[in-house]
């Protein structure tokens, strides 16, 4: 089995894992996913690039 790209995002009340590439919100698509980054990109070439406030 290879190696799954994945992001795990808190709502505030749950917590969603989004896979690389799947859809993540509406149209927003998981397009990369380290260890503390994640950027999710729409269709019509915005990006919004979320950085983790703790350190695991």
């Amino acid at each position: 089995m290879g190696a799954t790209e994945q992001a795990f995002f808190h709502t505030g009340k749950s917590t969603k894992v989004v896979v690389k590439q799947d859809l993540a919100l509406g149209e927003w698509r998981l397009t990369q996913a380290e260890k503390e980054l994640a950027i999710l990109s729409h269709p019509k070439g915005k990006s919004i690039t979320f950085k983790s406030t703790q350190s695991e």
